[in-house]
This record gives structure tokens, C-alpha cells and sequence, in this order.
């Protein structure tokens, strides 16, 4: 019976494991060529922008994901061919909310700063450190104007702070669902700045979009994201609007001065070539330099609609200064690992190559599908190939979860799926362990003969929870609760028990995502999940394994918040012995948490002092089976190296309980050559060998 957990037992408390965001490794690729920043967690609608904050002349670039998550990249290459990586920030205590922007507002050669709060009101924090050093101190929670009203921006939009009237200062132009445009104007200074409302209708400017390229207009208009640039050179500031109904941007011209602007719309679809821009609708522009060669380029991301396969739409400025002709060079500058929207990993060797692909789930409408990353590595030098988005031709209704173990205990994985409607799909696998093949599914049922209802959003997780030799059903859904199905006739055709007592109505919030693993080694499994906040919860189990108590322990990422609807999978991914941590999450991405405390398997436990390991039959062709006694209870792994030391394979830690055990050992799926072996079998505290003879 294959299980897909893997049971570390460090002996440790949660709270002394020690966890570090990864970024950009293993690899990954797609078509042959390398994914970046491979574990960003995905992008979902950023608001972005390109600003120098440690004056070292390279723009860093800051996103706001419409989670509220928020990433960092920093350019490691040059100003002309910048390479972006993503780096947790580095600056404490600064806050991201609805909408942000980076400006020298005080005029002290340093980048201050200004956000929403989540109710149309500004905050604003100055840069008491440095260029090259920034610290960013809140100053004001909420920006008032001369009267002392507050500032109002609405949260939806995308404002600006730039200047206007050609008076040295910077001024505030915020977006209006009415489709006009406030104007706050700085009646400070450069060095002190004063804020004084003025308009709601500045300048009259109205759009009214719902725009599209058969010229269909419907006559809507609402937020909007806007940014100044003089594009065509003549000194005075022009204008591009990404408004909500519209699928591409209105560029506004600037035909009167600098002081004195007046805006008329020249093109109501931008650029206004051959690569006019056309998404979904609401696009937020920005103007920058990207490449440093003395002209704007465009990038735009989409902010309408969470599940687009666009990140940032990079538009490079093939024309001059004066006559821009923006040409598209990628719509997915990131080029990261994205699903789009609610990932749910799951590892599993489903080529019997003994390493792990890597599959996940993912929402689109109409159809969520199963992505498949084979791994073309090692089990512990992974290199990940993506195959499909759409992994056996299996589909489900807006969602789909799945969860793989061996079933029917043949030798091969087999796939359940979790989908919106609550049900559970089975799909056996009737192909073998290195070429699977899963015909139509069929609904699992529970007593009554009644199919499986695990409430909206089901998201299955297969273990075997009561040790007696067949694949149990833990099952999380949109409400945050948890549903036992039991297997009490031993196989999947049959209806599963449903139990609800088991987890004690306990309740996470929205979307739980089970996950069960022993982190504490103590033979009893911890359940960990995920929810809608972002937040990971451990759970221990201070009862028995049929009648648990479960107890909520401390447990924290590092680095704050790093996405909502996290869904987690936990294994040993670097082969150091400690469990390591992977999360989808809403953003559709992955997220990796490297474990870096690294502690014998068997500290704190009781294992046998001796024991003796033997192979029959030996020599073999192309398997033998291990057999092995423990007095008591242990963590174990076994190791196989050539008769030059050299480590050809290493398990996970599993636990044992005392007694006979069997091991089959298949040198066939290890593609090793004739020759003798040893056979190592560790417990932490004891060891034992084998020699092996395999002849082909």
C-alpha cells in the first residue's frame, strides 16, 4: 500500500522548527525553457510599480496581489537588462493596503510613502532613514487636507502623485467610479507638503468606457488606474487610463502646458498599433524606463479578473522619445509557476521512477484542471517538466483537488478528486505504477448508497487514519470544517461511514485544507491545514488515534503573510531528515518553506538497542524482500549504496511499531547495473547491513 505522507520523527516541539522562505529553486521548466522565481506564490492582479527606494540606480519592483500579499523583486542584473528576484522585504512595519505609491514627497532625495487603509482614506509613511538605507516611519495615519477633512481616494482606483501645475511639488490625482478624476493639489512645498482639495471633476475630464474592438460601447464607467508621462517629449505631461470596463487603455494628450494642462483622448485603444492592448478588462498602466536606453516603455498588469494568464505585460518603446511606437514583448514577463487561481499541490511518484512529480489542482471557469510537473531529476535534485494542464483529461466544474494513494494496494497510485459541488470523483488506475492510466471516474458514496456531499469546495486528503490497512478519507470544504469518511468494507466501491465527531467540529474559518503528518514524532499524526485568512493551523492530538483531542498549537511562517487559502503538502524535499513545506494558495502559485532545523529522526524516542536485517531471495533478479524485527516502536530509513559508497537510494524516515517487517526492494526502478550492494537500515540510535547481490 503506497501512502502518500511521510512521517519524520524529529522529536521536536513546532515551535522549534526552523523555516526559510525559498524562492527560485529547484528548477522548473516549461517548453524547454526555465520558469523564474519559480516559488513566488503566483500573481493575481497586481498593483505594481517600478521605484529606486535603495539608491543604487536599479528600480526595485513592488506588487500589491489582490489577496493583499505583497512581493519584492530586486533587478540583479543591470539598468539595461534587468533580471528581477524575488527577495522577502526588507523593510519593517510598512503596511500595504488597496492601493500604494513610492515618491520623494519631502524632496530629501529619498522615496517616501503613501497607501489606502481599506476605507478610502490614505496613510502615509516618511522615509526616515535614507536613499540608500530606508526606514520607513508611519507619520500619518490618516492624510488631511488644509481644513483638516480627510483625504479621500477611493480604494478601487489606482491614484498618482505627481505635479501638475509645473510647480515643483507633487500633487494627488485620484480616480472617481463616476469616471472622473479628484484633484488634490499640494499647496506645501517640495520640501513640506500641504494638501488641499480642490475638485472632484478636475479639469472635466469623463470617461465613460465598455469599450471593445467591434466598437460596441455600453456606456459604463467606474474605477479607474491612471499614470503621467510625457510620451511624445514636448514638455508637458500626457495621460493613460486603464478604466474598469474597458479592455484596453485611453491615452489622453496633453495639448495644453505644463502649468496649465488640458487633455483631450487621442486613442480609446492603446498602443494604437498592431499590438493594441486587449485583456478582460481594467488594466493598470505604468510608464518606466525598463530597458535604460532614455525612452518609456509600458508595462500593464489586469486587474479584473484573478484567473488571466498574464502577470505583467511588458510593451518595449521601439520608436523615440518624441514618437513612441510601444511594441509587445511578453505577456507573462514573470514567467513563474502560476495555475492561476486556488493551486492545491500533491506530490506523488506517478512514473515509478522513485522521485516525486509534482501535480496541483486549480479553479477556472468553467473548468478547474489537474497541472503535471513530471520530475526529469532525482528525488532529491528535482527538475521539473511541466507535461499538461490537464492531466489525464480530468476536469471538475469550476474546482478540482486531487489526492493519489494506492487504493486497491496493487502497486500503483490511484486518484481521488475533490470538486465545488462537495462530491468526491474515484478514479482507479488501471495501468501500472510507471504508466498510469485512469479511466472515467465514478462518485464515491457513504452509507444509504448516497453519493459523498463534503460541502462546497471539497478538498480530499487520502490516509490510512486508523492503521488497519486501507485508505481512509479526511475531507476539508468552503465552511473550514473537517469530515471523516471511514473505510470500513476495505475497498472504494463500497459506501464510506461518514463520521463528524472525529475532528470535534472544529472550525478554521473559510476553505480548510487538511493535511496530516507527524511533526512531533510522538505516533500520533498533527493535523496542519490551511484557510481563507492565510493563516496555518497545527492541530495535535492530545487523545488517542480513535478517540483524539485535538489541540491547536503555536505555529508560525516567517515573513507574515504570504497568501490566502493556503493549502499545504509536507514532505523531506532537500533529504536533510526534517519535514520541509510547500503551499498553494489562492494566487494559484507555490510557496516553499526550507526546514532548516536539522535533528536525529530518533532524538527523544525509545528505539532497540540491536536488531539484524536479512534478503531473500539473494542474489536476485530484479527484487528481493527486506525482513527485519524491532522490540519496540521506531523511526526508520534505509539506505542502498555500491561497493564504492556511493548512496543510490535513501528512503523517508517511516514509523514502525514493534515487530516482523518486510521491505520489497525493486532494482529494476533503480536502473542499477549487476553487482553486489549494501543495505543499510538505521533507526538513529542502531544500525544494521546487508550485503546484496543483484545479476541481471
Amino acid at each position: 500500500m503506497k501512502l502518500l505522507f511521510f512521517f519524520f520523527l524529529l522529536g521536536l516541539t513546532l515551535a522549534a522548527q526552523t523555516l526559510t522562505r525559498i524562492f527560485d529553486s529547484p528548477l522548473f521548466y516549461k517548453n524547454s525553457t526555465p520558469l523564474n522565481n519559480v516559488f513566488s506564490g503566483g500573481h493575481n492582479n497586481p498593483e505594481f510599480q517600478f521605484i529606486d527606494v535603495t539608491g543604487d540606480g536599479k528600480k526595485e519592483l513592488f506588487l500589491l496581489d489582490s489577496d493583499g500579499s505583497v512581493s519584492y523583486y530586486v533587478n540583479e542584473g543591470t539598468v539595461s537588462s534587468p533580471d528581477y528576484h524575488l527577495y522577502a522585504i526588507p523593510f519593517q512595519g510598512i503596511e500595504f493596503k488597496d492601493w500604494f505609491f513610492f515618491t520623494d514627497i519631502d524632496n530629501d532625495g529619498d522615496q517616501d510613502y503613501f497607501t489606502g487603509r481599506g476605507d478610502n482614506y490614505i496613510r502615509f509613511y516618511r522615509n526616515t532613514g535614507s536613499a540608500a538605507a530606508p526606514l520607513f516611519t508611519k507619520e500619518i495615519d490618516t492624510l488631511r487636507d488644509l481644513n483638516g477633512e480627510p483625504v479621500f481616494s477611493e480604494s478601487a482606483c489606482n491614484p498618482v502623485f505627481t505635479d501638475v501645475d509645473a510647480d515643483g511639488d507633487y500633487d494627488l490625482i485620484s480616480g472617481n467610479s463616476s469616471g472622473s478624476l479628484s484633484f488634490i493639489e499640494n499647496t506645501g512645498s517640495a520640501l513640506n507638503f500641504q494638501f488641499t482639495f480642490r475638485t472632484t471633476q478636475w479639469l472635466n475630464i469623463i470617461i465613460i468606457g465598455g469599450g471593445s474592438p467591434s466598437g460596441l460601447n455600453d456606456n459604463r464607467h467606474g474605477a479607474s488606474s491612471i499614470d503621467f508621462a510625457d510620451i511624445d517629449n514636448d514638455g508637458d505631461k500626457d495621460m493613460i487610463w486603464g478604466d474598469f470596463f474597458s479592455t484596453s487603455l485611453y491615452y489622453l494628450e496633453n495639448n495644453g502646458t505644463a502649468a496649465s494642462p488640458s487633455y483631450f483622448v487621442k486613442h480609446s485603444f492603446y498602443p494604437s498599433n498592431s499590438d493594441s492592448l486587449i485583456t478582460s478588462g481594467f488594466n493598470m498602466p505604468r510608464f518606466t524606463d525598463f530597458d535604460g536606453d532614455g525612452d518609456f516603455d509600458l508595462i500593464v498588469s489586469v486587474l479584473y479578473d484573478p484567473s488571466v494568464p498574464q502577470s505583467l505585460i511588458y510593451y518595449r518603446n521601439a520608436g523615440t522619445p518624441a514618437v513612441p511606437d510601444f511594441r509587445k514583448v511578453t505577456e507573462d514577463y514573470f514567467s513563474t509557476v502560476d495555475f492561476g487561481i486556488q493551486s492545491a499541490p500533491v506530490f506523488c511518484d506517478i512514473d515509478g521512477d522513485g522521485d516525486y512529480d509534482l501535480f496541483t489542482g486549480s479553479a477556472n471557469n468553467p473548468n478547474g484542471s489537474i497541472h503535471y510537473f513530471e520530475n526529469t531529476g532525482s528525488r532529491f535534485s528535482p527538475l521539473f517538466q511541466y507535461r499538461t494542464d490537464t492531466f489525464a483529461g480530468i476536469t471538475g466544474e469550476l474546482t478540482i483537488v486531487p489526492s493519489f494513494a494506492d487504493v486497491d494496494s496493487d502497486g500503483d497510485y490511484d486518484l481521488v478528486t475533490g470538486r465545488f459541488d462537495g462530491k468526491l470523483m474515484f478514479y482507479r488506475n488501471t495501468g501500472t505504477a510507471q504508466n498510469p492510466s485512469f479511466p472515467a471516474g465514478q462518485f464515491l458514496t457513504e452509507t444509504g448508497n448516497t453519493d459523498i456531499d463534503a460541502g462546497l469546495y471539497s478538498r480530499p486528503f487520502l490516509f490510512d487514519y486508523d492503521s488497519d490497512g486501507d485508505i481512509d478519507i479526511i475531507c476539508g470544504a468552503f465552511n473550514g470544517r473537517f469530515t471523516l469518511y471511514r473505510n470500513d468494507a476495505g475497498n472504494f466501491t463500497s459506501p464510506f461511514t461518514k463520521d463528524i465527531t472525529y475532528f470535534q467540529n472544529l472550525d478554521v474559518g473559510d476553505n480548510s485544507s487538511p493535511f496530516l503528518f507527524n511533526l512531533t514524532g510522538d505516533e500520533k499524526p498533527e493535523l496542519i491545514t490551511g484557510n481563507r485568512a492565510g493563516s496555518v493551523l497545527v492541530f495535535s492530538n492530545t487523545g488517542t488515534v480513535i478517540n483524539p483531542v485535538w489541540t491547536p498549537q503555536p505555529f508560525n511562517l516567517p515573513g507574515g503573510f504570504a497568501g490566502s487559502e493556503l493549502s499545504p503538502w509536507i514532505s523531506d524535499f532537500d533529504g536533510d531528515t526534517d519535514p520541509d513545506f510547500i503551499f498553494g494558495n489562492y494566487r494559484g502559485g507555490l510557496i516553499f518553506f526550507r526546514n532548516d532545523e536539522i535533528l536525529s529522526a530518533a532524538e527523544d524516542f525509545t528505539v532497540p538497542e540491536k536488531f539484524s536485517v536479512s534478503a531473500y531471495p539473494n542474489p536476485f533478479n530484479p527484487g528481493t524482500k527486506i525482513s527485519f524485527s524491532l522490540r519496540e516502536s521506531a523511526g526508520v530509513r534505509y539506505f542502498i549504496t555500491n561497493i564504492n559508497g556511493e548512496r543510490i537510494f535513501q528512503s523517508d524516515y517511516m514509523f514502525m511499531s514493534n515487530g516482523t517487517h518486510t521491505l520489497p526492494v525493486d532494482f529494476a526502478k533503480l536502473n542499477a547495473p549487476s553487482g553486489i550492494y549494501i543495505f543499510t537500515l538505521t533507526t538513529g540510535k542502531a544500525t544494521a547491513q546487508s550485503k546484496l547481490v543483484y545479476i541481471k
